[in-house]
């Protein structure tokens, strides 16, 4: 299915549903098939294959047959969209903005490739820690940022 534009409150119904934030958690870490979720999930696989269909028709994942060593070939999927939600609100605001990032963004530079694979995944694990530190700390300075708007937004309409 090609991809559609979504907008925010189709992408919110879509993640509404807990299966489906389940299903896309075990999706961003490894491609699966749908009998391997459903046993992982402990839902059935009828239910499971219905949501990974809602989520196909969305353009938020992709199928794909591969080969197995025990029989047919098996159906795997895998998430091919990246989307950025951010929903604030208080007494005095209330916004809710969705950015989809049109590929993966580059590495930036911070990790160099190296021979040695072992270097490699720890440069990489480090580079991951440095990540998730300075999102935190972005994530700080907004709700900062947020509160002080919320308490000029009050003081502006009293």
């Amino acid at each position: 299915m090609a991809e559609e534009e979504l907008t925010l409150d189709t992408l919110l119904k879509l993640v509404e549903n807990p299966i489906r934030r389940h299903i896309l958690t075990k999706l961003a870490q490894e491609e699966i098939y749908p009998l391997q979720l459903s046993k992982e999930l402990r839902v059935s696989q009828q239910a499971v294959s219905k949501h990974l269909k809602v989520l196909e028709q969305a353009g938020l994942v992709e199928s794909y047959f591969e080969k197995s060593s025990s029989g047919p070939p098996r159906l795997y999927y895998r998430p091919v969209r990246h989307f950025l939600i951010n929903i604030s609100f208080g007494p005095s605001l209330f916004e809710a903005e969705m950015y989809e990032l049109e590929d993966t963004p580059s590495l930036d530079g911070g990790v160099e490739q190296v021979l040695n694979p072992e270097e490699e995944l720890r440069r990489l694990h480090d580079y991951m820690e440095e990540l998730k530190e300075r999102m935190e700390e972005l994530n700080r300075q907004r709700y900062e940022l947020f509160l002080k708007r919320c308490r000029l937004m009050r003081r502006l309409r009293s």
